[in-house]
């Protein structure tokens, strides 16, 4: 009977230990876009439906997207994302490039204002330069006892400014200019 005992609690222990290291973690990302501009800004996002398993069976010719906010002056919006996993800033950004930002961003301020970003032409300053002094990371290591040290929560803000204003006000030569 003690044998049968003892295998029986060594069998649960082998098996509370195989679902506590076989379970993912899950890990939460905030994606914060602050406005410090000195004007009301709305902000649209554009992004292109694929054709495929993830379209949500949208025709092709239907497939550009828009997803508009209005971010007062000295206010932010922020696009919580949670998943199984692990975060850092690699994914993070990653998550607010593909994710948050997608193909195209346009910024217009209260005054008139507008600048449209890309992502494969708007890298020195804007939301897609990510080494920019515009964004700001944070972040927390999991302190628990199966995922000590992993990060699991994480946030990036971009930070529009006066400066961002004033560049944005700025001529853009045309990308696409004939000589």
């Amino acid at each position: 009977m003690k044998n049968r005992k003892t295998f029986l609690g060594q069998l649960l222990a082998m098996a509370a230990a195989m679902l506590l290291s076989a379970c993912d973690p899950v890990c939460t990302e905030e994606l914060v876009v602050k406005n410090m501009s000195g004007h009301d800004v709305v902000v649209t996002r554009y992004h292109t439906v694929h054709p495929g398993l993830w379209n949500d069976w949208q025709p092709i010719e239907d497939s550009v997207r828009t997803d508009v906010a209005t971010i007062k002056d000295g206010d932010e919006t922020k696009s919580i994302e949670g998943r199984l996993g692990v975060t850092g800033r690699q994914r993070i950004e990653y998550a607010m490039e593909r994710l948050y930002w997608q193909d195209s961003v346009r910024f217009e301020f209260d005054d008139g204002t507008t600048r449209v970003f890309r992502p494969d032409c708007d890298t020195v300053w804007g939301p897609y330069a990510f080494g920019s002094d515009s964004y700001t990371y944070e972040d927390k290591p999991a302190r628990g006892l199966t995922f000590r040290g992993d990060i699991l929560w994480a946030r990036l803000t971009y930070t529009l400014t006066q400066e961002d204003y004033d560049r944005a006000k700025e001529i853009v030569p045309s990308v696409n200019r004939r000589r």
